[in-house]
């Protein structure tokens, strides 16, 4: 099989296997659903010379699938992994792909992707050669902006680099929408080889601008979240999100001190947009390696999301060392947000007036213009919910919601919050329409920002609605519909009890089974479409 040259790669529907087709690697796959592709039966040849024991089976074909399509069907990373065949099964070689990719690459042979990428380099300016290498710094697609952010700096200049960009443009990938790129992962892995080894201070530099670049999106996502435009705020997170990953790596050059400052400003990220797991990852391999003192406002975030999405216990001792080093920086927000997961961990225990009264303290500490977190609309928010269990009385959901807060712009994650408070009133006072209308309302901004942890809480409020109405099949499916995404720190939910005193075992199960088996969305037919 010729061997193409790893600046211009052929289609992936010449060589690599296409999105529908690569199965989950952990599970057994047909190997006819695979065979037929070039670069399977490459990486099959390879792996053969490697390994004459080497067998393309229905046990590894997932593995060799999800291989070909993560290196991009390059031919010459196709021969390094498949070269590996006697040191790592498939399945071994994904996991290294996935956890060291630059170093999985690089420290291999690879010849062929080394031969055919430095001939392509002989026939570059030395422009287009700069560029290559500092483009390795991105670990997913970049723009023109910001190629000339990051890379347009000493012997090439912003308007270089971006002319540069476009002479490359045609060996690069351009899968990632119109006008974004990204290099091949094996050129990538080849490309940073050569800038770690070029002029003094080039790949540090190159770094520390795609670093800076990393802070300063992260920030600008959370600005516009707290300027209501939180739905654009979500998307720009997950479009930056291979980079900001990137530059929250705790070892790197910025340290552990960098690292936090991202996942801090992301906050909305982990904790309103269902990427909980996520962020604590990122947040507590940072802290592991953070010399004392360790910051407040990281510190709030790591309790967060350990009670939020953990165990509530397990927030106790970050909960009493962030209020410690709040105290000692002066930081009066991250006191307030304190205050107010003190209140979350108390109304998720039924502990309704103490969250009430933790939610009350948090807003008289919070300043009036917070410079990080979910801002006083979301603590408003929280304290109206206290109050709708507390006084539900004095909730004054008659008049629904207004337009916008008097002190600022909406804040569409914390109004859902209020709708659902409002649909324990209207619930409480009997009218479960228009308790159910509200509860819609929340789910749809719920649905938009990934909340899946208000989506718990509003699914077992429409299956208390449900059971109110006798419907107690159909409050087991809500209840199994949310079964793995409700926090763990959260107590039972009353309603779960009435349904299975209402149903036998048999039909309790197999309609809580039911659920956890369909999308939430799917039982919610006002939602469709």
């Amino acid at each position: 099989m010729p061997v193409t040259h790893s600046l211009q790669p052929l289609p992936a529907a010449a060589h690599a296997v296409p999105g529908h087709a690569a199965p989950d690697p952990t599970r057994r796959f047909p190997v006819a659903d695979v065979a037929g592709y070039a670069a399977v039966r490459l990486f099959e040849e390879r792996a053969r010379g490697a390994d004459p024991f080497f067998e393309l089976t229905d046990r590894n074909a997932g593995a060799v699938a999800a291989l070909c399509r993560a290196l991009d069907g390059i031919p010459g990373a196709l021969e390094l992994a498949a070269g590996r065949s006697h040191q790592y099964a498939p399945a071994q070689a994904l996991r290294r792909l996935g956890s060291d990719p630059l170093g999985f690459l690089a420290g291999g042979a690879g010849r062929s992707t080394r031969v055919d990428a430095e001939r392509s380099l002989r026939l570059a300016s030395p422009a287009e050669r700069l560029l290559w290498e500092r483009l390795s710094v991105f670990a997913g697609s970049f723009d023109k902006a910001a190629v000339a952010e990051v890379c347009g700096f000493g012997a090439l200049t912003p308007d270089t680099a971006a002319e540069a960009l476009l002479r490359l443009a045609p060996g690069l990938l351009s899968d990632a929408g119109p006008g974004r790129y990204r290099l091949p992962l094996s050129v990538r892995a080849y490309a940073a080889r050569r800038l770690a080894h070029g002029p003094a201070g080039d790949g540090a530099t190159t770094a520390r601008r795609h670093r800076e670049r990393c802070r300063v999106a992260a920030e600008r996502a959370a600005q516009l979240w707290r300027a209501g435009a939180q739905r654009e705020a979500r998307a720009l997170a997950l479009r930056e999100l291979p980079e900001l990953r990137a530059a929250m790596n705790p070892l790197a050059a910025g340290g552990p001190g960098a690292a936090l400052e991202i996942a801090v400003s992301l906050w909305f990220l982990w904790s309103a947009c269902g990427m909980a797991a996520e962020g604590r990852r990122h947040v507590e391999r940072a802290l592991a390696v953070h010399p004392a003192p360790r910051p407040a406002r990281a510190l709030w975030l790591a309790a967060w999301l350990v009670a939020a999405f953990g165990e509530s216990h397990g927030a106790d001792p970050l909960l009493v060392e962030a209020w410690t080093e709040a105290v000692h920086e002066g930081e009066d927000a991250c006191l307030a947000y304190l205050s107010h997961l003190r209140g979350t961990i108390a109304l998720w225990e039924h502990r309704y007036e103490d969250a009430a009264a933790e939610y009350r303290e948090g807003l008289e500490l919070l300043p009036a213009d917070p410079e990080f977190g979910p801002g006083r609309e979301a603590l408003r928010a929280a304290h109206t919910l206290a109050v709708a269990r507390t006084d539900p009385a004095s909730v004054p959901v008659e008049d629904g919601l207004p337009d916008g807060p008097p002190d600022g712009p909406a804040d569409l994650w914390a109004r859902s919050w209020v709708s659902y408070a409002h649909a324990l009133v209207q619930r409480h006072e009997g009218r479960p329409a228009l308790a159910r209308t509200e509860l819609l309302s929340a789910l749809r901004t719920q649905f938009a920002l990934d909340d899946t942890l208000g989506q718990a809480f509003s699914a077992e409020l429409l299956a208390e609605l449900e059971a109110d109405q006798g419907r107690y099949a159909e409050a087991a499916r809500l209840l199994g519909a949310v079964s793995r995404t409700r926090p763990h720190a959260a107590a039972a939910p009353r309603v779960q009890h009435t349904v299975r005193t209402r149903l036998t075992p048999q039909v309790f199960r197999a309609a809580y089974t039911s659920g956890a088996r369909t999308p939430l969305r799917e039982l919610l037919p006002e939602l469709a479409g």
